[in-house]
């Protein structure tokens, strides 16, 4: 059926029209406005069981403008603008009850990024060099993702906390894998390990416990 819709579509120039795209079992899943050829203005798209899972508009088939993501029970899952079709400045991303979960800044090039606890405590706090622009709840676990999300591959220096703010551990990723020189941290503070990473395979590792070192390399 989704075929069916795309064949017509190619036969409207010049005109504006509103198309629905359905899932094979019937049940509507996108609502597009169709103009010149392009996709332009309102666009809706829905879970399989009828719930709105996101609003925005398009400009010339790209994501422009406001944007909103919900969960399938119809809670906010994420807000934020694209400019043709790229994240752009503030996106937040909440978990179920409300309470935020992530937030980022993004610009054409890198987007300081902030994960919390769900008690409000910051998780991870880094900046990513590199990231996708695909935003669903089904992302929201790799934002971190994101979980969610929100990011894909994300490249930059990174820090993580446990939930009473202490620091649980630091480094940096390229590609979406560790790379360099990574600390690990007890939460009293103390450092527990040491390891050296290049693009995800671990060269050294080195754990301290109890005053006793012991180092395994490859």
């Amino acid at each position: 059926m989704i075929i069916l819709i795309l064949a017509l579509i190619q036969t409207i120039r010049g005109s504006s029209s509103e198309w629905k795209f359905y899932y094979n079992s019937g049940e509507l899943m996108e609502e597009v406005v169709y103009m010149n050829d392009l996709p332009n203005g309102e666009y809706r798209r829905y879970y399989q069981s009828g719930k709105l899972e996101q609003e925005g508009n398009l400009v010339d088939g790209y994501q422009h403008g406001p944007w909103k993501i919900y969960y399938e029970k119809g809670e906010t899952f994420a807000t934020g603008h694209f400019n043709n079709g790229h994240r752009i400045g503030l996106w937040r991303v909440f978990y179920i009850s409300g309470a935020l979960k992530a937030e980022g800044i993004f610009t054409t090039t890198y987007a300081p990024f902030k994960e919390y606890y769900l008690s409000g405590a910051l998780e991870s706090d880094r900046i990513i060099y590199g990231f996708g622009d695909d935003v669903t709840e089904d992302s929201a676990n790799r934002i971190g993702v994101i979980y969610g999300n929100v990011v894909a591959e994300d490249s930059g220096y990174c820090k993580y906390y446990y939930e009473s703010g202490a620091l649980m551990s630091e480094g940096e990723f390229i590609n979406g894998l560790e790379h360099g020189h990574w600390r690990m941290y007890y939460p009293s503070g103390y450092l527990a390990s040491e390891n050296v990473w290049e693009e995800g395979y671990m060269l050294q590792n080195i754990n301290y416990t109890d005053n006793t070192i012991w180092i395994q390399k490859d």
